[in-house]
Parts: structure tokens; C-alpha cells; sequence
């Protein structure tokens, strides 16, 4: 039957109610005095997931179902409110919404940024006087608090963040985001800052291992500061194995149980990388400079010395406390030309340093050496190896972002990768057989409905499938292999990674699904994961035999639970300003044609990655169909608009025109370059099934098709005075 949508012009604070026999979700308000007019029901939402007693703002959307009589005529029929959630909070917190400040014609605007789409955008009115009185200018990004007063929406209080044409703007404003504090409080700095540097213990108190003859090596990306494993491998004199050993900075020597750098790491649970900062969990002090294995400086390491068989299997492992001496620093760029050169010359100096690399090249074969060993365990497990493709962002002397370049998949990540999951498996095995606590990291097999999910596409893609799929990685690497060469290789990594389950921290061991693995930790990354510093106290307690200096971690599910969640909220932060940047990016291609891929489609439009730009954005269906409006009413019925699924396909080559970028929003809107003659798809897979487009989901939720800019100055499109961000940037 035919319905009729109106808008409700007022936000409201809601609550929300226990469902109802139907499964509804009913709300009422939480202030006596808004009193509405029909019942009120939760609109589904992608991004919240709201419980019973919960506290939302919302905006209203009246409802009508029509009924038709035997004429065709429109009888009255069940009103309704659906509530759009703007802000999702529980009774003990208040929202708070990030946004900048704008005038327009003498009137000020508060514009949120944490929405793409115009039905959940919330833009609030300013009171004159109060702008003033704040001293806020046209300009400013704020965090702020709403308060209600009626019907009427307010900040009740607000925290500037910087000013939009600012160095990091976008950087700041999503970390504010995803309440992620930028700045340490004073009593962890000073904590901090009271550390001195390691000194070698002598004597009978010496309970480390000297290893400073031993020439490890750091090997990182060309922009990292913070060091906090090195590696090195040799031939074992007397038998036919390989030895590894990977040092990690020992971060529990300087960041005591309970202290206040231990609660504030605690807190974070994470360092936080966006493409033009690095938010850290632990102070500068620490994480760039004492616990950092930076080259030349005696630091104090934790050691995980494994014994490598020529099948890849671990014969026998070691762990002790020791203290190193970097003997390089390398990019992965650096090992890579190192590895794969036959005979370097004797005088060659790296691009970065002025090592010869002729005296590294013998350890970084070993290391090489040991990598490909363990790789035929790797294989042999059949663990998961999605090889995606990783873009990082170039940005200017002012930090405007350049362009996007993939970040290339060398021998030099998965030689240092391997090392890593060697040891934290050996970390894991030795914690379990000791019954000491440890901090997990596991990863649980596909649900059967994602399974399944996942074989459809590929069936639909023309792969040859079992009729179900299995219970063990094995059956997804094998469909990966499948899929090689193919020009949907990328469409099935994907989906791939979308089957899989969250990979979360805890206390009770299932094993990690994707790495084939039964035992398996994070244990070489302290300097930028609390869940590592639990692990080496873990580790310490074992080792110190006397156990006067340190004592059992407390390690408990509320832990585990809080940092699995910092993790999730430290990557939904990274991939919101990767996209906010992106969007500023496309600020210089307004108007322009470009050429792009389609990477998902959707009821409501198609997702669009630019070829040379790698730009992500989106197209919406109403630009593909102007002539058919959903919601259309024709003698009293409802006219949906075309499935976009009858006329495009994932992966196909689309001609675009950049529309508009905000990147306050990140959303960037693309419209059809020139008129599309549309036609249905005639060809069929084998199966008689049209390709499954809608189970080829874009990793991230890019639902958008909002229409503003960044600079706000007016919502009159045809201002004549109005700057791009990036511009206003370089003008100032």
C-alpha cells in the first residue's frame, strides 16, 4: 500500500523502549513537555545499535500508510513518527557532536561533521549574541555538547578544536570524533619525564643477556619513529637450523603495574596512526626515544630465540631479558635491495644512511632464509593471505593532501611479518604450558550465513564451489588461489575479508581462525599495544624466578573487552580521515571528468573508485534515473525505482564528473559523465544466475549522497564569495 513520508521539522531527545510483540522498537520522549502527536518507531540504522533505556537524539519522519478505496482514492490510514538517530548515548553520558562553526547573511550555523547523509545531519541555528559573546568565529571546528530546551536543540557547552584551514584540521576533528585525546595528561608527562636511560646492570644483579655483539637490525617504513622490534639471523654452528632472534623493546622496565603511565596506556589501549599524524599510547618520551630501538643506543629488550628446522617448523625456543645495540635502522625499501642483490658493492651507501650494506647482507640472508622456511609451515596450515593492496596519502610542506599511492608488497614486510607471528606463536605456546595468564589474540571461524554469503558470490563469478563451505582456512585460500589472474581477484579479497570474524583480545584460547594458528598473541608491539605490555609482564613474571621485582598480571575480560574495543575505535578513526582527506583531495577535480571503477552497488546509487586518484566516492541513482522518483505516485501506486543491478556490475569502468567534496563529511558525489544509454544485462554465469552484486559490499559504509561543502559560508549554492578548503588553505 502506498505511503506517505513528511518531515518533522525538531530533533528530539528520545528513550528507547523495550520491544514490542512485533519486534518494533518503540521510543517515547525523555522530556515530559515534547509531547508528539503519533507513535514512534526506531528507523533502521547501519552505524548504531541502540539497547533497551538507551538515550538517542533523533530526527522525525512522519509516516502515513494510505489505504486505497475501490475508486483509487487515498483513505486515511496508520500514522507514524521513524526515528532517524543523529547521536546514540547511554542515560549516564551526553552526546556530543563535532562540527564547525559558520556565518551566513548575519546569521551563525553550527554544521556536524559526523554524518554523510543529509537525513542524519544535524544543523543547528545560533543565537547571535551567544556566538559573540563566545568569541567563536566563522571558521571554527568545535566539539560540543547539545542540550535540549523543548523543542529546541542548543550547545550547552563546547571545546574549540582548531580552525578549518589549520595544518591536521581533518586529523584533529576525527580524532575528536572517536574521543581519542591528543595530549597526555601532566601527571603521566612528568611521570615521563622523571625516566632516565637503560644502564647495563653489573655483577650478581646482571639478570640480562649482553647481546650487544650481535648486530640486530631495525627494519620499519621509511616514516616511522617509534622501534620496537629488531631481528637477527644466523646458521647454527653445529646443526642443520636457522636461529632468529626478535628483541622487543622491554616497555614493562619503564612503565610500572597501576602507575599512572600504566592507567593512561590502559586507557588508550592503542597508538592511533591517521595518514598525517601518530597519535601514541605512550608519551614521546618513551615511545620515539627510551623504549625506542633507535641504532647506536643500548636499550633494554625482552628475547624470543627460536631454533628454525628446514621445513619451518620450530624446533626449540628461548625467552630472557637482555639489552641490545641496534646496529642499523632500515626501511623496508633498504632490506628489499639488500636481500635481492647478488653482491653489493663494498663501498655503497644506502639512500638513508651510510651503512655499507655488504656487512648486513649475510644476516638479512639468514633472515631471508628463515622466512621462506617458515612460510612452507605457512602454507602447510593454510592460513588466510589476503593480498590487498595498502594506500597511504602524500601530503605537501603544508599538509594538503597530493595524491594516493599503493604502498607495494615486498619480500622485506613479509620477512619481518613471519618473524613477528614466529614469535608471538612461541610466546603463546610457552604461556599456556606455564598456566599463566595470558592476553589472547583470536580470531573465530566464518558465521554458516557469511559462509554461505561468500560461496554464492563466487559460484555467481563463475568459480567452481563445494556445496558448502568448510570449517577450516584451509577452504578459503584455496578459493583465493581460485580466484588469481581473474579480473574479480580483487572483488574476492574483499568479500573474503568481509566473511571473516572480528579478530578481538581475551583470556580464554580458541585459536586464530585466519592464521591456521592453535595458540597465538600479540607480543612484539608494546610501544603501541597494551595488550603486548600485558603479555611481556605475563613473560617477566615467569622469567624473574624470584619474583621480588614483579608479580602476576591481573588480566581479567572487562581488559581484554576495553582494548579490543580502542582497537576497533583506533581503526574506524583511521579509515574516517583517510576518507576525510581523500574528500579534500577531490576539492580539485570539481567539475572535472575522470574515469573510475565501480566497487559496490547499492538500491540507493554506485560506489566509485577514481583510477589515477584512487578517490573513493559515490553516485546516486537519482542522477542515473532523473525520470523515476522513488516514492513516486501514479493512481495510487507506488513506483520503485530500477535495479541498478540489472544495468551495472562490480569492477566495471565508469566515466564520472566530480560533483562535490566536503570534506568536513567526507563524502564525495559523483554524477554521470555524459547521458547513459542504459540496457539490462543479457549474459548470464553458468549457474542461470545474474552476477550477485549486492553480496560485494564496500568495505567501509560510504552511504552518502549529501550535497554540502566544507565551507558552510552559505548553504546558497551559487555564493560567489565561496573558497574550497584546500584553496582558503593556500590562500592562507
Amino acid at each position: 500500500m502506498p505511503k506517505k513520508t513528511t518531515a518533522h521539522p525538531s530533533a528530539l531527545w528520545l528513550k528507547i523502549l523495550p520491544p514490542d510483540g512485533n519486534g518494533d522498537i518503540a521510543l517515547t520522549p525523555l522530556n515530559p513537555d515534547d509531547s508528539v502527536q503519533h507513535p514512534i518507531f526506531l528507523a533502521k540504522h547501519k552505524r548504531f545499535a541502540p539497547k533497551t533505556d538507551d538515550h538517542i537524539l533523533a530526527r522525525l519522519e512522519l509516516h502515513q500508510i494510505a489505504n486505497d478505496d475501490e475508486n483509487g482514492d487515498d483513505e486515511n490510514g496508520d500514522t507514524y513518527y521513524h526515528a532517524h538517530i543523529l547521536h546514540l548515548i547511554t542515560p549516564q553520558t551526553e552526546a556530543v557532536t563535532i562540527g564547525m562553526i559558520s556565518q551566513n547573511r548575519g546569521e551563525w550555523w553550527f554544521y556536524s561533521a559526523m554524518s554523510r547523509t543529509s537525513k542524519n545531519r544535524l544543523d543547528l541555528q545560533l543565537d547571535t549574541k551567544w556566538v559573540q559573546k563566545q568569541g567563536l568565529k566563522h571558521g571554527d571546528l568545535i566539539s560540543a555538547i547539545l542540550k535540549q530546551e523543548k523543542l529546541k536543540l542548543a550547545i550547552k557547552s563546547y571545546t574549540r578544536l582548531c580552525r578549518q584551514n589549520e595544518p591536521h584540521a581533518l586529523s584533529y576533528i576525527t580524532l575528536a570524533q572517536y574521543n581519542i585525546p591528543l595530549n597526555f595528561p601532566d601527571g603521566v608527562l612528568q611521570q615521563a619525564k622523571q625516566l632516565t636511560p637503560f644502564e647495563p646492570p653489573t655483577g650478581k644483579k646482571n639478570k640480562r643477556v649482553d647481546l650487544t655483539d650481535l648486530p640486530f637490525v631495525t627494519i620499519d617504513g621509511a616514516d616511522a619513529k617509534d622501534f620496537d622490534d629488531a631481528v637477527y639471523a644466523t646458521h647454527h654452528p653445529d646443526t642443520d637450523t636457522l636461529i632468529l632472534y626478535v628483541a622487543i623493546a622491554d616497555v614493562s622496565h619503564y612503565v610500572p603495574a597501576h602507575s599512572p603511565l600504566d592507567k593512561e596506556a590502559l586507557k588508550r589501549g592503542n597508538s592511533v596512526y591517521l595518514p598525517d599524524m601518530a597519535v601514541p599510547m605512550l608519551p614521546e618520551r618513551l615511545s620515539n626515544d627510551l623504549c625506542s630501538l633507535v641504532p647506536n643506543q643500548i636499550r633494554p629488550v625482552l628475547v624470543a630465540k627460536m631454533h628454525i628446522l628446514k621445513n619451518g617448523a620450530i624446533a626449540d625456543s628461548e625467552f630472557f631479558r637482555a639489552f641490545i645495540h641496534s646496529a642499523a635502522r632500515l626501511t623496508y625499501e633498504q632490506a628489499e635491495k639488500i636481500v635481492h642483490s647478488h653482491k653489493p658493492k663494498r663501498n655503497e651507501k644506502l639512500k638513508l644512511d651510510s651503512l655499507k650494506p655488504h656487512k648486513l647482507k649475510p644476516q638479512l640472508d639468514c633472515l631471508y632464509q628463515a622466512y621462506q622456511q617458515l612460510q612452507l609451515q605457512r602454507k602447510k596450515r593454510g592460513a588466510i593471505d589476503l593480498e590487498r593492496t595498502e594506500y597511504r596519502i602524500n601530503f605537501d610542506k603544508d599538509f594538503l593532501p597530493i595524491d594516493i599511492t599503493p604502498t607495494p608488497r615486498l619480500d622485506s614486510h613479509q620477512m619481518i611479518e613471519e618473524a613477528m607471528i614466529a614469535a608471538n606463536v612461541a610466546v603463546a605456546q610457552f604461556l599456556t604450558e606455564k598456566m599463566v595468564g595470558c592476553v589472547y589474540r583470536i580470531h573465530d571461524m566464518p558465521s554458516k550465513e557469511k559462509a554461505e554469503e561468500l560461496r554464492l558470490t563466487a559460484i555467481n563469478l563463475g568459480l567452481e564451489m563445494p556445496k558448502r563451505m568448510g570449517n577450516h582456512s584451509k577452504d578459503y585460500q584455496q578459493l583465493l588461489q581460485r580466484a588469481k589472474g581473474r579480473d574479480f581477484y580483487a572483488l574476492i579479497t574483499d568479500a573474503t575479508l568481509r566473511a571473516q570474524a572480528q579478530a578481538v583480545y581475551a583470556r580464554e584460547n580458541i585459536g586464530h581462525f585466519g592464521l591456521a594458528l592453535h595458540h597465538y598473541c600479540h607480543f612484539t608491539s608494546p610501544i603501541r599495544r597494551y595488550a603486548d605490555l600485558l603479555v611481556h609482564r605475563a613473560l617477566v613474571f615467569l622469567l624473574d624466578t624470584s619474583n621480588n621485582e614483579t608479580s602476576q598480571p591481573i588480566i581479567n575480560d572487562d581488559i581484554c573487552t576495553h582494548i579490543s574495543v580502542t582497537e576497533r575505535n583506533a581503526q574506524k578513526c583511521e579509515y574516517a580521515c583517510f576518507d576525510r582527506y581523500s574528500a579534500q583531495m577531490a576539492e580539485n577535480y570539481i567539475d572535472k571528468k575522470m574515469s573510475g571503477i565501480i566497487t559496490y552497488i547499492s538500491d540507493a546509487g554506485l560506489f566509485i573508485r577514481l583510477d589515477d586518484t584512487r578517490v573513493e566516492g559515490f553516485l546516486p541513482a537519482r542522477l542515473l534515473f532523473p525520470q523515476q522518483r522513488r516514492g513516486q505516485y501514479q493512481r495510487g501506486r507506488y513506483q520503485q525505482r530500477a535495479s541498478l543491478n540489472d544495468y551495472f556490475t562490480t569492477q566495471q569502468s565508469i566515466d564520472v564528473i566530480v560533483m562535490e567534496a566536503d570534506p568536513l563529511t567526507a563524502n564525495v558525489t559523483f554524477a554521470p559523465a555524459d547521458k547513459m544509454n542504459l540496457t539490462k544485462h543479457k549474459d548470464k554465469d553458468k549457474t542461470g544466475k545474474k552476477p550477485n552484486n549486492k553480496t560485494d559490499r564496500y568495505k567501509r559504509d560510504k552511504n552518502s549522497d549529501n550535497k554540502k561543502s566544507f565551507d558552510k559560508a552559505s548553504p546558497d549554492k551559487k555564493n560567489p564569495n565561496k573558497k574550497s578548503f584546500a584553496k582558503k588553505r593556500r590562500s592562507n
